[in-house]
């Protein structure tokens, strides 16, 4: 008979008790504990030891340490954390979350628990991780590994907090503008089914210009595609806009009934309108916005329009001073809040922008 190839099992330097009464195999290490520990929390091994066992020469399984319990896709550091926890005492339990070791350990119990139905547990380990970012103000380059951590185990088990905390994290990091950053978030966004991270992330991309994106060997031909795909939309958007006036605003503050000063009552409702209509016509020609809307990506719509949003109200001043053209303050008002509203409405939709078209 050929020797075997695996290596001999080694025993746990802390969790194989003399008086276990329970063997289990985690990779190449082997843990002797007690049973009444793996099954409290109505765990799936309250299930697994409830069935009938059929003896082996080598004995029950579990008995020896030549027939343990075979624990399949864990790892020996998530054996050690949910052993750590079913051995610990209560105010050991709760030793300083802000550790850096210590969140890894949470990861690694909240994984297993999820995996083995320790309910309790797993949400004693999802609220301590979420204790630790809620300890941090903002994201920084040196939690980019915890972030991807606790992402994964957001997903794994599917907690709606810690989805909410990571999504935001995430969003602050394609924000700061990174390339390196950006790219990665697009990994995990599109691992994890993040959508509200996913679609910021490809549009911080998309408006470096085509020259980076097409040429860049770490993105993906899948990548490209999306991008590629969300430019034509997104330009073709911003077309639509330069060639006519945005849709039409809520005119309540030029009706005779909401004048409220005689400097406003010359304001009619056709004066106002068409001053809205001149007004969207002097942004591509103003010669500094013009320049500056040229100079970004031809497909950044939304950077476009909090641009115009900003500077309607100087150019309203401008354009009555030059041409006598003017609308009701209220007016102005309406729309500059609906171009900002325009701007949220396709930043929400930009999860469906950049898909693959096939």
């Amino acid at each position: 008979m050929a020797p075997s190839l695996s290596p001999t099992p080694i025993r746990d330097q802390k969790y194989y008790f003399p008086d276990g009464n329970t063997v289990v195999l985690v990779e190449n290490t082997l843990f002797k504990i007690h049973r009444f520990q793996l099954i409290q929390d109505h765990s799936a091994f309250e299930g697994m030891f409830s069935c009938p066992t059929v003896a082996s020469p080598e004995g029950l399984e579990g008995e020896s340490d030549d027939n343990p319990i075979r624990l399949q896709g864990d790892s020996v550091e998530e054996m050690r954390a949910l052993m750590g926890y079913l051995y610990s005492l209560p105010h050991e339990i709760q030793t300083d979350l802000t550790n850096n070791v210590f969140f890894y350990k949470r990861c690694r119990l909240a994984r297993i628990a999820r995996k083995y139905h320790f309910e309790s547990i797993e949400k004693w380990a999802l609220d301590a991780i979420k204790a630790f970012w809620m300890s941090r103000d903002e994201p920084s380059q040196m939690s980019m590994f915890r972030l991807r951590e606790t992402t994964n185990v957001a997903s794994l088990c599917q907690n709606a907090d810690l989805v909410g905390i990571v999504t935001v994290a995430w969003i602050k990091i394609v924000k700061a503008g990174k390339i390196s950053d950006i790219k990665f978030a697009i990994q995990i966004a599109e691992q994890h089914g993040l959508s509200s991270v996913k679609g910021p992330a490809y549009y911080a991309i998309m408006v470096l210009g085509r020259d980076v994106w097409e040429t860049d060997a770490t993105i993906t031909t899948s990548q490209r595609v999306k991008l590629l795909s969300g430019f034509h939309d997104c330009a073709q958007m911003w077309n639509r806009f330069e060639k006519q006036a945005l849709p039409d605003i809520t005119h309540s503050a030029c009706t005779p009934t909401n004048q409220t000063s005689p400097q406003s009552s010359s304001v009619t409702p056709s004066r106002c309108k068409s001053g809205w209509v001149h007004l969207w016509k002097t942004i591509f020609t103003h010669p500094v916005v013009r320049d500056v809307l040229v100079s970004r990506s031809p497909a950044d719509v939304i950077g476009k329009l909090s641009l115009i949003a900003d500077v309607l109200k100087p150019l309203h001043q401008e354009m009555f001073e030059s041409t006598g053209r003017k609308m009701a303050a209220g007016c102005l008002k309406s729309a500059s809040a609906m171009i900002k509203a325009l701007s949220e409405a396709i930043s929400v939709k930009l999860p469906d922008i950049f898909v693959d078209p096939k």
